[in-house]
């Protein structure tokens, strides 16, 4: 054999032996584009990028009859969402209750009632929801029940 022909046959032994290696890489977000995949309670984690308060967190539910409630912060609030092909629309026109809490409380249900009406691209991985607006993630939650 000459010097040419060794050396294509390593190459093939060689790409041979790491194509068997297999690399796996973490699964990717999805884009949601059906109601289907948001129904159900997602905990709130963070809000436009600050952790919420450990002492009442909030938390979002989307009914199947396109109605949103959930916990927001410190009040209960209510509205509507529905999709429109990868985009998660929610009424401008939230109503709330209107408990006083501590001021922390308040200041975080101030952000996130602030942040959720409007259109949002949706992404899931792995039970994770993150609502993002031009790029930026300003809500992120993981489902706790169906």
């Amino acid at each position: 054999m000459t010097k040419y022909t060794l050396y294509l046959a390593g190459l093939l032994i060689l790409g041979i032996a790491l194509a068997g290696c297999g690399v796996t890489s973490a699964p990717s977000a999805a884009t949601i584009s059906s109601p289907v995949d948001l129904i159900g309670v997602w905990q709130v984690q963070s809000i436009n990028g600050n952790p919420v308060t450990e002492t009442s967190p909030a938390r979002i539910e989307f009914l199947d009859d396109g109605r949103i409630v959930g916990n927001a912060s410190c009040n209960r609030f209510f509205g509507q969402y529905q999709m429109q092909s990868a985009e998660l629309i929610i009424e401008d026109a939230l109503g709330a209750t209107r408990m006083m809490c501590l001021p922390e409380l308040m200041e975080q249900e101030q952000t996130l009632l602030a942040l959720l009406p409007g259109s949002h691209r949706v992404t899931l991985n792995n039970q994770t929801l993150m609502l993002m607006r031009d790029k930026r993630e300003l809500i992120r939650g993981v489902k706790v029940k169906q």
